[in-house]
């Protein structure tokens, strides 16, 4: 079977980073070591309090960039960091909006705008998260993006939006009109797999005009966290691996950058590379998403 991908390899890895909050603050230290205490998890409490002794000394736990970055140049890679412009307010007779708002940071962030030119110098995609509310509000997330753009100084291609939150298919209406190439928002927030059906990407299909909606979904296979949480995860994402090589597709990944906190020791950074390396023996491709993009919709045009 002919893939679309350099060299006819069997299938392709797109790597790619949410970053949903770029420091750990006090309340959410609170939150993690009152719940681990009130459910005797006696692992978790030590995780955190080590977390928070780091955090007094000046280590910021989330602030894991330059880490992700030395990574993925030792094995010759490159991701896709999708960051989020969040200016939702906390109410406090709405508890969801704590979770949702506190420690959420903006692109007015100084240091935000320095690590986000300092990925794209390095070869980084840069793409946008759409905040919470903008699945379907045009308006703001054409905001957002402006924003980000701004700081890049070219247009912004990529968006994934913030919990998956998508609205079929005015969503994907909206990222067309706005001039994203591409969305990676389809997926599952509590397990992992294709949501689709498949691994290849694909333009989504206006059920009105049954004309297709011009910006490519490459669908979200597989989340850190929800992984994580399953019995036999190698397993899991064996299967999903398989899936793609049959189909010549793609198996996307999303690991979130907080996941790689030393001072939070999980199995999150071990399991990243287990992955890559097993996609590497079996010849993927491996890319960003907006490289994966490109090339599909490049082998598109040719045939």
């Amino acid at each position: 079977m002919r893939t679309p991908w350099p060299d006819n390899r069997p299938f392709a890895l797109a790597l790619s980073h949410d970053v949903d909050r770029a420091s750990k603050g006090w309340a959410q230290f609170l939150y993690y070591i009152s719940g681990s205490v009130s459910h005797l998890d006696h692992r978790g409490f030590r995780k955190h309090l080590h977390s928070l002794a780091a955090q007094m000394a000046g280590n910021n736990p989330y602030w894991n960039f330059e880490r992700l970055m030395e990574f993925e140049d030792d094995i010759g890679v490159r991701s896709t960091f999708f960051f989020m412009d969040e200016r939702g307010k906390f109410n406090p007779l709405r508890p969801r909006t704590f979770t949702l708002y506190r420690g959420r940071y903006t692109l007015d962030d100084p240091k935000i705008q320095h690590v986000i030119r300092h990925l794209e110098a390095g070869g980084w995609e840069i793409g946008l998260h759409g905040s919470y509310r903008s699945f379907n509000d045009e308006s703001l997330l054409g905001t957002e993006k402006g924003r980000l753009e701004t700081i890049l100084g070219h247009p912004v291609l990529g968006v994934r939006q913030h919990y998956l939150r998508l609205r079929v298919p005015q969503t994907w209406q909206i990222h067309a009109r706005l001039g994203f190439a591409y969305d990676s928002s389809l997926g599952y927030t509590r397990r992992i797999g294709y949501r689709a059906g498949t691994s290849r990407p694909f333009y989504p299909v206006d059920p009105t005009t049954r004309k297709p909606i011009m910006v490519l979904e490459v669908p979200l296979t597989v989340m850190d966290r929800p992984l994580m949480e399953m019995a036999r995860p190698q397993e899991q994402v064996w299967r999903c691996i398989e899936k793609a090589r049959g189909e010549g597709g793609v198996l996307t990944l999303n690991w979130h950058q907080c996941l790689f906190n030393p001072w939070e020791p999980e199995d999150y950074p071990a399991m990243y590379a287990q992955i890559i390396r097993e996609c590497q023996r079996l010849g993927a491709w491996i890319a960003s998403i907006g490289e994966i993009c490109a090339r599909w919709r490049t082998a598109r045009q040719m045939r």
